[in-house]
């Protein structure tokens, strides 16, 4: 069973469980019940916006009539800071909404991260971590990946026979306070929107595809290691918008629980008509 990218609100129906999820991406859940094998798969549709702030942007820009769309968030799917894990006790104090009430047993959890280049896994047998769970998290950096796999039994609502399941979470850990554009969300989307109308023509608005790139927000605010990581279709308007985001203002940079500043990545995400 997979829990890719995020959820606002989905259903396990197989197993009668809600799960609610905390972001702004597609969703896609697959649950999978052990004793039927069935598979159900479900989408969430896209909210463009900052993780606390998914609202969508979408304005024609007064130099044309045609749609061109960014969003900004954190590099993340689902998130955890450092002083939630330092004071973390279960997965109740680590994952929102999680439905340790209609579990009827937990088989193992499984947590397993990579950091520093050094793989990392302690394995339990309930909803509580143990030492060796409690100090794996502990151990952690900001921007590590922590994946956690839960096995378990629980009644069919159905069938009202005990079945077993698989859940998938995925966390990273981010600074106590994120990285924000000077002027804040709306500015940044302004100056994209406006930069980005000055130099992509009507007809290449109409074709762009999809597009990604990922950069980091350095500790003293800077934009740093810009990366396309999925074409527009177009190399000009690709090195168009990698001049966009290398070119931003310097942003008011993360900062850890101690006030100390702290790097930070993200996701700048275009649309064009063709993406619509």
């Amino acid at each position: 069973m997979k829990i890719n990218v995020t959820s606002i609100a989905v259903s396990i129906t197989t197993l009668g469980i809600a799960v609610f999820g905390f972001s702004n991406t597609p969703s896609f859940l697959e649950v999978e019940s052990a004793e039927s094998g069935a598979v159900e798969i479900m989408e969430t549709p896209i909210s463009c916006g900052t993780p606390d702030e998914a609202t969508a942007i979408q304005e024609p820009s007064p130099l044309n009539d045609v749609l061109l769309s960014f969003w900004v968030r954190g590099k993340y799917v689902h998130s955890v800071t450092p002083a939630v894990l330092k004071s973390a006790y279960s997965l109740d104090d680590i994952i929102s909404e999680y439905p340790s009430k209609l579990i009827a047993e937990h088989l193992s959890v499984e947590i397993f991260s990579n950091s520093r280049g050094i793989d990392l896994k302690a394995v339990g047998k309930d909803v509580r971590f143990d030492k060796t769970q409690k100090d794996l998290l502990q151990s952690l950096q900001l921007g590590d990946e922590i994946n956690i796999n839960v096995k378990f039994r629980s009644e069919n609502p159905v069938t009202h026979k005990m079945e077993e399941g698989l859940m998938n979470y995925v966390l990273t850990i981010i600074p106590e306070q994120e990285a924000e554009y000077p002027g804040g969300y709306d500015e940044l989307m302004h100056y994209l929107r406006e930069t980005g109308a000055n130099e992509i023509t009507k007809e290449k608005i109409e074709q762009i595809k999809p597009c990604l790139l990922h950069f980091t927000v350095g500790e003293t605010g800077e934009v740093d290691k810009v990366e396309l990581r999925e074409t527009s279709g177009m190399q000009e308007v690709d090195e168009i918008l990698l001049r966009l985001a290398r070119n931003m203002s310097p942003w008011i940079p993360a900062k850890r629980a101690n006030g100390s500043a702290a790097s930070q990545k993200f996701e700048l995400h275009v649309l064009g008509m063709d993406g619509c």
